[in-house]
């Protein structure tokens, strides 16, 4: 499609006949074994300490099928173009994306987000459903803004009319559709590599938007195998370089929160013995086929939510140092884990797997359980005189930490999240988000909790160093060992855009400006960026038409010269030297060959 951009007081329209596919492949070693676990850290292939510190990106394991936050605006200045969000969290300084998916998504026909977020098979169940300030995702006929809703083509000095998430449309019968979820999700794949991000796939749910009320890792209408079935053709997927061509995805994460009492018929067990219920043993049979069709891939293993009578488990009164119940948050116990390890070995091939294997869990503050409907667990209780020093002994030694303390596995914290302030008052940039108040009490015990599990994740195991409600850097100094930036426990935060209820994003409530309060406590623990040694013509694909050609070269000379805002990964700068100049042009040209 030809495009006719204003810039300056000409107009240029270009049409060349010589043009080139993008050539999606890897450049870099022929064998890439991928990171790998050794004692409680990841490493690179050549021993190098990865630590993965990161955002959840929710979207596609939601009735839209696409990842949130695509739709209009509320902000004039900022696109809502899956590239720019990525590019906003590289910037920030996150060096991974956790990408949440349901099954019923990734097996899914039909185009993503063809109707409404607010809707149910395509029919509106709400006579707000387009009205804005009650569902943002639902303002306009298409929850994806790009190519079949011109109106929304950007003027902006950074933007130029450059059509909106070309990538993720394709032309059926003279009008675009969106691709499916799952090549949606090849898209987003594809740009977050290009900029040195990593890409963590999360199995959230088997029925789209169904995580809280689904325990189980299979439903009546899907099975087990199925489900592992489901994991192998997507691994399979991202081994191959056109899907992956920067080796951006590194991980699995099998499923997300086992949950519930196994004593009933619908919760998740972890036990030395075999079943239906029996989580680990399925989570085993699930990353040895995963390993089978790429073994590149870590495997991440959430824990379940209770304790199983099958197996001793710690046990106390609740106070200054253990537990007063046998569960805690979803997905965060692993107490099964010391008398049933997860085992990655294949007898039938003879390789052993197990240095893929990283243990997962989440953690929530009080506020998050109490919004999202769930008892307040014991630790948090008023009653509790060394709050917050008391959850070291308490809350995650007991269940998962002793893994890492012990050097046994590497751990990864894939969920754990906060307002961290009141949503119901204006922060610094004029921002009301509109959820459920928050006391000051509520969120000065947040700001604890948070300060302290950071202090935790980066090997201050006993909570030996000061904590207090405003950010601060003392356990940079305590750290697991040597190089603060790059040792410790890995994790992601939840989430990245402000539509959790519970947590907020780190984007504030208009898509676009940063929630300062949340970065305020992260920055100092944040990685380096696992920059891409190689470059293909994917990045000089700006508009996302599978062709480096005119239209690419229309779109980089309205951004010649123009200020990268301090990212060496703005789109065009080609050579990540943070400027779009002569040498851009020169890679540009390079990757323009004939069909």
């Amino acid at each position: 499609m030809i495009q006719t951009l204003r810039i300056g007081a000409f107009v240029a329209t270009i049409s060349l006949s010589l043009s080139a596919h993008a050539q999606y492949s890897y450049s870099g070693t022929e064998t890439d074994p991928g990171l790998t676990a050794s004692g409680n850290q990841i490493v690179d292939q050549n021993g190098n300490n990865v630590r993965l510190t990161g955002v959840n990106w929710s979207g596609f394991e939601t009735p839209i099928g696409i990842v949130s936050g695509l739709y209009l605006a509320p902000s004039a200045t900022f696109s809502p173009d899956f590239r720019d969000y990525l590019d906003k969290l590289q910037i920030l300084g996150f060096n991974c994306v956790r990408l949440p998916w349901s099954y019923a998504n990734m097996i899914c026909t039909e185009p993503a987000a063809q109707d409404e977020g607010c809707n149910s098979n395509g029919t509106c169940t709400s006579t707000d459903c387009y009205n804005y300030s009650v569902c943002p995702e639902c303002a306009d006929k298409s929850y994806i803004q790009g190519v079949d809703d011109q109106k929304n083509l950007l003027t902006s000095s950074q933007f130029y009319n450059l059509q909106l998430n070309a990538p993720l449309f394709r032309l059926v019968s003279g009008s675009y559709k969106a691709k499916t979820p799952l090549e949606c999700m090849d898209e987003v794949i594809k740009y977050a590599g290009s900029i040195g991000l990593k890409v963590i796939l999360d199995n959230h749910c088997i029925v789209s938007g169904a995580f809280a009320s689904q325990p189980l890792w299979y439903t009546s209408s899907v099975t087990q195998q199925q489900w592992i079935d489901e994991w192998v053709v997507i691994a399979s997927r991202y081994a191959d370089d056109t899907y992956d061509p920067h080796h951006a995805v590194i991980a699995c994460d099998l499923f997300n929160e086992p949950k519930m009492d196994p004593r009933t018929a619908g919760g998740s067990a972890w036990t030395t013995a075999t079943g239906a219920q029996a989580w680990n043993h399925a989570a085993e049979a699930c990353g040895k086929a995963i390993l089978a069709a790429n073994p590149r891939l870590l495997i991440m293993v959430e824990g379940t939510q209770w304790a199983n009578a099958t197996a001793v488990f710690p046990t106390g009164s609740g106070t200054n140092g253990t537990q007063a119940n046998t569960y805690t948050n979803w997905g965060a116990n692993l107490t099964g884990a010391a008398a049933a390890p997860i085992v990655l070995g294949s007898s039938a091939l003879g390789v052993s797997y197990q240095n893929k294997l990283v243990y997962s869990i989440h953690d929530y503050p009080g506020t998050a359980q109490t919004l999202s409907g769930q008892n307040v667990l014991p630790w948090f209780s008023s009653s509790v005189s060394n709050y917050p020093y008391n959850l070291a002994g308490q809350a995650w030694r007991p269940f998962w930490g002793y893994l890492v303390e012990n050097n046994t596995a590497p751990m990864f914290v894939g969920e754990f999240g906060s307002w961290l302030r009141n949503p119901t008052v204006a922060d610094a940039e004029g921002n009301v988000c509109g959820y459920s108040a928050l006391s000051p009490t509520q969120v000065t015990s947040d700001k604890l909790w948070v300060n302290a599990l950071l202090h935790y994740m980066q090997g201050d195991w006993n909570l030996s160093q000061p904590i207090n409600e405003g950010a601060d850097s003392q356990a940079i100094s305590v750290t697991v060992g040597g190089d603060a930036a790059k040792k410790g426990i890995s994790f992601c935060w939840f989430g990245f855009t402000p539509n959790s209820a519970d947590t907020g994003g780190v984007l504030d409530c208009d898509y676009s400006s940063t929630d300062v309060e949340k970065m305020k406590y992260l920055k100092y623990y944040l990685s380096p960026t696992m920059l891409p040694s190689y470059e293909t013509a994917l990045g000089s694909d700006m508009n996302g038409d599978g062709f480096v050609r005119g239209e690419d070269m229309v779109i980089f000379l309205a951004l010649w010269r123009l200020d990268t805002g301090g990212s060496r990964f703005s789109r065009g700068d080609f050579n990540h030297d943070g400027f779009r100049d002569g040498a851009d042009l020169v890679m540009l040209l390079g990757r323009w060959r004939s069909e």
